[in-house]
């Protein structure tokens, strides 16, 4: 591993100010179709991400929404007073799961095989004071 993946890794750490960490695994969506949706979403707080993705027209938008819904709500009751306006994605990171295999019948009896990808995500949400 490089030094500048080391230190990259390592400020992903140092936040103090993280609200809930996200494990979706096992989405039947191929990772490189998530990551396209990354660039629009990266260094966005909430509230600009959940208007991006709702009139995003992907598969993965909609579960994204429901996701991060779902996270802001379990944790509205444990911190008092949240300004949504201040809380970012801090890590998205897609990673590749397993694989469906379908064949395909071809000529002289043979067939190709198609791959179908998983993708398994973690996503977490931090709260920056902006004073």
């Amino acid at each position: 591993m490089g030094k500048r993946k080391r230190l990259s890794k390592i400020c992903i750490v140092k936040y103090s100010n993280i609200i809930t960490k996200i494990h979706l695994k096992k989405i039947r969506i191929s990772p490189r179709k998530i990551r396209k949706l990354y660039i629009l979403i990266k260094n966005k707080n909430i509230i600009t991400v959940l208007n991006i993705l709702k009139f995003n027209n992907k598969k993965f938008s909609k579960i994204l929404i429901k996701t991060i819904l779902a996270c802001l709500s379990y944790k509205k009751y444990n911190i008092n007073k949240i300004n949504y306006k201040n809380i970012y994605i801090n890590l998205f990171q897609v990673n590749q799961g397993g694989e469906y295999k379908r064949f395909n019948p071809v000529s002289r009896g043979k067939s190709n095989i198609i791959r179908k990808k998983i993708s398994n995500i973690k996503l977490s949400l931090v709260y920056k004071n902006e004073s």
